[in-house]
């Protein structure tokens, strides 16, 4: 099943999913993400649960995690 079959709300959880995983393998904390991508720790935490972010928001985590 490929990205295109999920539901809007799977696809966030997938995204968040994916970043968590990224993040790990880099070995940054939440704490110190969410300082990079001038955004707070609970908002990192949300996007990685799959709850949702504002698109801006989205591009300054990925940005940091690149």
């Amino acid at each position: 099943m490929g990205i295109q079959d999920l539901s809007d709300q799977g696809i966030e959880k997938e995204i968040g999913q994916r970043i968590k995983a990224l993040r790990l393998r880099k070995n940054i904390s939440q704490q110190t993400l969410a300082a990079a991508a001038c955004t707070h720790r609970n908002v990192i935490g949300a996007l990685e649960n799959g709850k949702g972010s504002t698109l801006s928001t989205l591009i300054g985590v990925l940005r940091e995690l690149d």
